[in-house]
Parts: structure tokens; sequence; C-alpha cells
């Protein structure tokens, strides 16, 4: 019985982590608990659930979850070029996050502002990256 309500209390953070990593991602996330859960069950892993999530999401910015460890989410970006990668930060709530590092071209990383989410903040600093 411990098992059960064990893996019923990590099942719950995880699903919770999924939907934290979708809401700092995109306002547009919508989905119930229960749609996050049977997505959570159907790919085994908080990376494959939120990119799942991804995939469906259209936009302009497409990310792909790669990292969740040192409190840390970090995406590829898929499109568009040059941005190839965005790291925030994974354990602070979102009204307290002020910035977050895109990393573009071949070596270069920017800061730049969090607009309540990755990719609204990504658009409205586009200029910066020539996209």
């Amino acid at each position: 019985m411990l098992s059960i309500v064990t893996e019923d209390i990590q099942n719950h953070a995880e699903i919770n982590m999924i939907i934290q990593i979708m809401q700092r991602v995109t306002y547009s996330f919508s989905y119930t608990v229960e749609e996050v859960a049977r997505s959570f069950e159907d790919h085994g892993d908080v990376i494959a659930a939120v990119n799942h999530f991804l995939d469906i999401e259209p936009g302009t910015v497409h990310l792909k979850l790669t990292n969740t460890e040192n409190g840390l989410f970090d995406f590829d970006v898929v499109s568009p070029a040059p941005l190839r990668r965005v790291c925030i930060d994974g354990t602070a709530k979102c009204k307290s996050i002020v910035m977050f590092n895109v990393y573009h071209g071949e070596s270069s990383k920017t800061g730049i502002d969090f607009k309540g989410d990755i990719i609204g903040s990504i658009l409205a600093a586009r200029n910066k990256f020539g996209i």
C-alpha cells in the first residue's frame, strides 16, 4: 500500500512539473490536469510529456525540452534560427522571473526580459536576434 501512495505522490509532483514548465513556455497552455496526467502516463516521463504538448502548440517559436536538472528548464530551439537554446529558472515562481538566457548563433548568449512566458518574451525581443 505504501508503494502505491508513494507512486501517486511522485506522479503528482511530475504532473505539477509539466504544468509549471508549460506555463513558463506559453500563456495559451489550457489543458486540464487529467489531460496532463494522461500525457504523462502515455509518454512515461516529464520531458516526453512536455515535448508532446510543445509539438501540438501552434506558433512561430518551436521548443523542445531537453533537461530539467539543477533547477533549470533547458530547451532546444527548433525554430526560428539563429536561436538554438533557451534556459530558464525552474525553481522560481513565474512572477519572480525577470530574465532568462537565449543562446544564438555559434557561441552567443543574451539575457532577455521575461514577459510572462518564454514564447512571448522571445517574440518581444525578436529584433535582438534578427527574426
